[in-house]
């Protein structure tokens, strides 16, 4: 009988770590929704008016994120969660 992966998967998974799940997602929507508000209307104020200016933008992002990320061990600690502050 064919049983999809995703019940198999989930049979350990607890009511906290859903609600965990649910508030992190909503952390993240909460703050990930202004910020890409915010990068489209810069975008478009500057003359983006098309998807083509949209495509560049995230290419042009993700080129300094590849370009700049091997500095990213300089930046200290005190600024990176280290994941004992989750809920889970």
């Amino acid at each position: 009988m064919f049983k999809p992966k995703l019940l198999t998967c989930l049979k350990d998974y607890s009511f906290p770590q859903f609600r965990s799940d649910v508030i992190a997602g909503v952390i993240v929507g909460v703050v990930a929704l202004p910020l890409a508000i915010a990068r489209t209307a810069t975008n478009v104020h500057n003359g983006g008016r098309t998807p083509v200016a949209g495509m560049v933008h995230a290419l042009t992002l993700a080129l300094i994120m590849y370009l700049f990320f091997k500095w990213a061990v300089y930046i200290p600690m005190a600024f990176i969660p280290n994941g004992s502050e989750s809920a889970a």
